[in-house]
């Protein structure tokens, strides 16, 4: 079926300076705008009818032509087209791609690995500000103040109100370039609703008038910022967040302007800056080399979502402190809270919508947190896994050291002393016990001895690997470990990550195997195969639970339980489970894969229905009574006769007749299946 891939630059654009560049769609416009691109001509020409990444960018080389554009100017062409969610669930990005299709209404959409879609919704409309970012928006001010007082800067801004007002009547603003910055949350009726009104239409303020509106806009999120430390203090044990409605009451008031209005404020900023020649801070009658305004944007974006939202935002003034310099910030957050809501405009383009993941369990609690009102069909795809067991998941909740307890006993005036194992936890209140870590560490060194080839750690965050690391290393666990195995280690860099992935599998194809450290939810927990031996076994140390001080996520979980979506301690599991289920599912990757699962944390537990019903079906019917709350020496002799089983396992398949009805079909069951669908 012919198909098109849409991708960043980053993947796509064949000049390296704008590929690696942080702000690649300025420099790109730059190059276009000086004719110093030799790839921007004929994009409209017919391109690969499979047209993936490696497609294009080859199909760019051989004719001289740009893959970027290329994919841009000719998906809309294409029956099947290929995306990651921004081009879906992020306004911006959907505005000026996908979202200009007339027929979304005939189209369906497929979520694939779509166990993340609320994150990725809910942190799509999640703006935060800091004084920074007020600091470098008054240094564009400031810059475009001066850009105005210039003669020669008058007559595009002529061009630039025609512009406007032609743009707010056709609605056509978007076709002069596929990069002009949309509105971000307002629409058609927010105009026609302006109009009717008779409110005072945001393109008879003067360019020097709009300058002076935003840094009043500036300065009332800069006083918001002073009062963040009385605002936390006040309510240091209560509910951060104050009621959208009063701080919108209060902005409009200050500054004179309605909620409409201020919804057009990032398209009108766009306007200016464009009409001035200095979206890449080309102008050379000011000072400021390499100048961009993305902060500037930031501020119009959040006075227009603050302005716009309704129901599933938060508004939280905090304080936090920065890892850039490990001090104290003031901040002011715009949280979405509420994943249905925001992904409803989305879902009401599309004819039909199908989500799928071979972690999207249990179904229900998606069902809920999306706001799935009408769903037609939910069903677990049964696997061939069960028969065969291909993975092998063991709950160690013990260590290998033991600790004496020592205890008064009620008859005697003797005490009692017993031995018993130290308990696996990675909660905060034994993050520094080196008793625990020492037995992590014991863990990973027989592991090292008793599994082939490649081994994935991951922890529960950075911070705990570090340390981990650190005391290992004081221990001489790390220099146990490199007799049996390389270590390399996920890092906050993605180019560092990118070369450790990189010979890990080296490692793996050519020596003894390797370890490699990550992080859950880290670039490696996601998106990577580590199939066939690159993963033999797969160790969570830890459980991956939320930290639910965190404000962001506090208010979320508290909007969640009060509206009975999901209880805290119910979601809390969920996300930790579905974390962990997508770390384990790193290493099955095809059918011919295998690998041990090990949870090392007291917290798994075969009788908690919770964590029970948040792991896939497939590793679920894999998981015994036999395998749960064992030690650590009792996993590695499980690990050994897994292992010793799988060695043999490829020379017995199982007969296929078992599987006629369950993975494999015959036209009867595909009938029979179409007719049970029918009934429903």
């Amino acid at each position: 079926m012919p198909s098109v891939v849409l991708a960043s630059r980053a993947h796509l654009c064949l000049l390296d300076d704008v590929r690696e560049s942080k702000h690649s769609q300025l420099m790109c416009q730059e190059k276009r705008d000086k004719g110093l691109c030799p790839y921007y001509h004929d994009i409209e020409d017919e391109i690969p009818i499979i047209a993936g990444i490696d497609e294009l960018v080859q199909f760019g080389k051989q004719y001289q032509r740009c893959p970027y554009f290329c994919s841009r100017n000719n998906f809309y062409k294409s029956p099947f087209i290929v995306c990651t969610y921004n081009y879906i669930l992020d306004p911006k990005v959907e505005n000026v791609t996908v979202g200009k299709m007339s027929d979304l209404h005939q189209t369906l959409l497929v979520f694939d690995e779509a166990h993340n879609v609320d994150n990725v919704v809910v942190d799509a409309q999640t703006l935060t500000l800091s004084l920074d970012t007020l600091e470098l928006a008054t240094i564009s001010l400031n810059r475009l103040s001066k850009l105005l007082s210039i003669e020669a800067s008058k007559r595009p801004l002529e061009n630039e109100y025609k512009r406007l007002v032609e743009g707010l009547k056709h609605s056509e603003l978007t076709k002069e370039t596929e990069e002009e910055r949309q509105k971000l949350f307002s629409n058609k009726k927010t105009t026609k609703r302006i109009e009717e009104e008779n409110d005072i239409p945001i393109d008879t303020i003067t360019s020097i008038q709009f300058v002076i509106l935003m840094k009043g806009i500036v300065n009332f999120f800069r006083e918001k910022l002073r009062e963040a430390p009385i605002h936390k203090k006040q309510h240091i044990n209560e509910h951060h967040s104050i009621p959208i409605k009063s701080v919108v009451d209060s902005f409009c008031d200050s500054l004179a302007l309605t909620p409409e209005i201020v919804s057009l404020i990032p398209l009108r900023l766009h306007l200016l800056i464009k009409a001035l020649g200095d979206e890449y801070g080309g102008r050379q009658d000011v000072k400021g080399d390499s100048f961009y305004y993305d902060d500037l944007y930031l501020v119009a974006d959040f006075a227009a979502l603050l302005c716009s939202c309704q129901e599933g935002f938060s508004y939280v003034p905090d304080v936090v402190k920065m890892d850039k310099d490990n001090c104290f910030h003031c901040v002011l957050n715009l949280i979405c809270v509420d994943a249905a809501n925001a992904i409803q405009p989305t879902l009401n383009k599309f004819h039909s919508i199908v989500f799928t993941s071979g972690t999207l369990s249990p179904l229900k609690t998606y069902i809920n947190i999306l706001g799935l009102n009408n769903v037609v069909e939910e069903k677990q795809i049964t696997s061939s896994f069960s028969n065969t067991r291909r993975i092998c998941p063991l709950f160690v909740t013990k260590g290998f050291d033991s600790i004496s307890i020592t205890s008064q006993t009620p008859d005697t005036s003797g005490t009692e002393v017993k031995q018993d194992r130290i308990l696996f936890s990675s909660q905060y209140t034994y993050r520094s016990n080196r008793l625990i870590i020492h037995s992590y560490g014991r863990l990973i060194v027989e592991l090292s001895k008793t599994v082939p080839d490649g081994i994935l750690c991951f922890f529960p965050s950075y911070s705990y690997m570090n340390i981990c690391i650190s005391y290992w290393d004081e221990m001489k666990i790390i220099e146990s470990i490199y007799l049996n195995k390389l270590i390399f280690v996920e890092s906050n860099d993605g180019e560092e990550t990118s070369l450790a992935f990189q010979n890990y599998r080296l490692a793996c194809h050519t020596g003894k195997g390797a370890i490699l450290f990550c992080v859950t939810r880290g670039r490696l927990s996601e998106g990577i195969n580590f199939t066939n031996h690159l993963a033999r076994a797969v160790l969570i140390i830890g459980a991956p639970y939320l930290q639910s001080e965190i404000l962001t996520i506090k208010e979320r979980i508290e909007y969640l339980d009060n509206k009975k979506v999901i209880s805290k301690d119910d979601y809390l599991i969920f996300d930790a489970m579905r974390t962990c289920n997508q770390c384990v599912g790193r290493c099955i990757r095809g059918k011919n894969d295998y690998a041990v699962a090990i949870y090392a944390d007291k917290r798994y537990r075969f009788n908690d229905s919770k964590i029970i019903s948040s792991m896939p079906q497939w590793i679920v019917d894999a998981l015994e009574k036999r395998f749960t709350d064992i030690s650590a020496d009792q996993s590695i002799k499980l690990t050994k006769e897994f292992l010793m089983n799988m060695s043999y396992l490829f020379n017995n398949q199982p007969n296929l007749k078992s599987q006629k009805g369950k993975t494999i079909w015959t036209l009867e069951d595909i009938h029979k299946e179409q007719l049970s669908s029918f009934n429903e």
